[in-house]
């Protein structure tokens, strides 16, 4: 067997080269990490080149690359194998880096990746840095700095034609890496041990659901939707050229920067906070005008996919721990779509009776309804059910100011909350002396400004009402809600004394980064939410985890999830 020692470490890496070497891996009552090699990223069309598998005894790491097609070189029986990584999976302790990865295209050689032990150390790494999907080598160079890290011709996307050889290397030090740097992070960051364990168990169920989700699409639907943007569109041209008494060419973002420019002086981005913020009217359109060419974007390719669609969610992506939404780079298996953003437009729908186990339903027409509520449409229509079922919608009430009330201790907040009472019409009646409906929208609004750190100047935005004015309100509103105030005081306090906050269950928001590079006003805003907002997904992951064990004939339709919403088509003789 063709072996050397790992740079600098105790380890060694090892080509398997037959059938005998595979037989004298041993790995019974050890720690194994697992990773494949392949032809490329995409799960549809690509194939596992090869395996490796590294194995804990004691302080040092025995790492085996197994090539198994290779175009040149020799290659070891497929069959034994995979053989061999059943019997891992399935009695060892496993650690992965990128998990969903590897046992997508494991499974694609029959092996069973159920719910089990299984850890992932880029997990591990997400939540001691909040970096979005990091990467093993970035991190080993930081944390192993005396370690040479082997590096191969990145070009070659499809492994197969390294010679294994040579290639051994590159990958059996993977492998090798995913246990050094698990135990590095587990040691120096004891802060994520509890969050680490809830993180994982849900990861693995969300990796599950979205490999067996698709979800049907209404081509017509998402037409309509599309006609009526760019309606919007064309309007919004049509508005600008009276403004500006000419055509101007907007098409382009770095001439709708220009004329933002001319309007409210030297801004670097169309994202930065003085574009956000402002109310000049030629650059409130052109920000509606860049948003709305994104999303007809966004429907145009949902009119090129299938009638079905398989979306996929991360939950190492989003630095406050939620699940995000999106595509794969180079993996078609997935569409390129972020269906949390889905446009949503409030409409009016009606409640009817049913016989089922449900109960009810709700659907556009009026006659014999029990009545009527407000629901979200729009977009998020065309995503359709199967025949005999219907989308059950799971969302907890008020609960970012549930837990604004817990973290400040706020008797003005958690009073009304034990009487059940709507917090927002009852802030609304106590504070401002009205209760009526859209009294109720303004100041949830607010409540909801406030939680997320949102400016005066977002808020007055939003509220429709002149700066100063907002000034009054936020005076008022903190002067009666006294307790919020001081804790938003002292999370900000905290975050820049320490560098990071922390959520009710440990989830660390890292902050050191921006308060370094000056930029307090966004560190802080993060340091009074993330401590809200990071329990939300936590929320979450332990509802889908729930629904998962409890009622396997749902689990695998979850499809999509907003925050603290989920949605669910459930058949409508099912119950909760």
């Amino acid at each position: 067997m063709l072996h050397t020692e790992y740079s600098n470490t105790k380890h060694t890496l090892y080509l398997v080269q037959n059938s005998e070497d595979l037989q004298a891996i041993q790995t019974d009552n050890k720690t194994v990490a697992l990773n494949v090699e392949t032809t490329g990223f995409d799960y549809n069309t690509d194939s596992t080149v090869g395996v490796s598998i590294a194995v804990l005894d004691g302080e040092s790491i025995a790492s085996y690359y197994i090539p198994l097609r290779h175009t040149n070189g020799k290659n070891v029986d497929t069959k034994r194998t995979f053989e061999l990584v059943q019997r891992i999976i399935d009695n060892n302790r496993v650690f992965l880096y990128n998990r969903d990865f590897v046992y997508s295209f494991l499974e694609k050689d029959g092996i069973r990746c159920e719910l089990n032990h299984t850890h992932d150390t880029q997990i591990m790494l997400y939540l001691c840095t909040n970096k979005a999907c990091p990467t093993r080598n970035e991190y080993a160079h930081m944390y192993f700095p005396d370690v040479a890290i082997y590096e191969i011709d990145l070009d070659k996307t499809n492994f197969a034609q390294h010679d294994p050889d040579i290639a051994f290397l590159f990958a059996a030090q993977k492998t090798v890496l995913t246990i050094m740097l698990a135990r590095k992070v587990w040691n120096a960051y004891p802060m994520i041990h509890n969050i680490y364990k809830l993180d994982n168990e849900s990861n693995e169920v969300v990796r599950w659901i979205c490999k067996n989700t698709e979800l049907p699409v209404s081509k017509e639907r998402v037409q309509n939707e599309l006609n009526a943007v760019n309606t919007e569109i064309d309007n919004i041209r049509y508005k600008l050229r009276g403004l500006l008494g000419y055509d101007a060419n907007i098409d382009n973002p770095m001439d709708r920067l220009d004329l933002v420019r001319e309007c409210i002086g030297t801004v670097e981005s169309l994202s930065d906070f003085a574009v956000k913020d402002s109310t000049n009217p030629i650059v409130m359109l052109l920000k509606q005008y860049g948003e709305l060419t994104v999303y007809r974007t966004t429907l145009e390719k949902i009119l090129n996919y299938a009638d079905t669609m398989r979306v996929r969610y991360s939950t190492v992506t989003a630095a406050t721990g939620r699940l995000s939404s999106g595509g794969s780079k180079g993996n078609s298996f997935f569409n390129d779509f972020n269906i949390q953003a889905v446009e949503k437009k409030d409409v009016v729908r009606y409640v009817h009776k049913t016989d089922d186990a449900l109960g009810f339903t709700i659907d556009d027409n009026p006659e014999n309804a029990v009545r009527s509520v407000k629901c979200k449409g729009g977009l998020r229509d065309a995503f359709i059910c199967p025949d005999g079922y219907v989308w059950v919608s799971a969302d907890y009430s008020g609960e970012e100011m549930v837990l604004a009330a817990c973290f400040s201790k706020d008797e003005n907040l958690i009073e009304p909350i034990r009487e059940g009472k709507d917090i927002h019409r009852h802030i609304a009646e106590t504070m401002f002396g009205q209760s009526d409906d859209e009294s109720r929208s303004k100041i949830k609004q607010l409540n909801f400004s406030v939680i997320y750190g949102a400016t005066e100047y977002s808020i007055a935005k939003r509220l429709k009402i002149t700066v100063d004015e907002c000034r009054s309100m936020l005076t008022k509103y903190f002067d009666h809600l006294k307790g919020l105030a001081e804790w938003r005081k002292r999370m900000v306090d905290k975050a820049r004394r320490n560098g990071y906050v922390s959520t009710l269950f440990g989830r660390p928001r890292m902050l050191f980064e921006s308060y370094q590079k000056g930029d307090y006003r966004a560190a802080d805003r993060c340091a009074c939410n993330s401590p809200i907002q990071g329990c939300t997904p936590l929320l979450g992951h332990l509802e889908t985890e729930h629904a998962a064990v409890r009622m396997e004939s749902i689990v695998g339709r979850k499809v999509k999830d907003v925050h603290g919403s989920m949605l669910i088509p459930t058949h409508r003789g099912e119950s909760s």
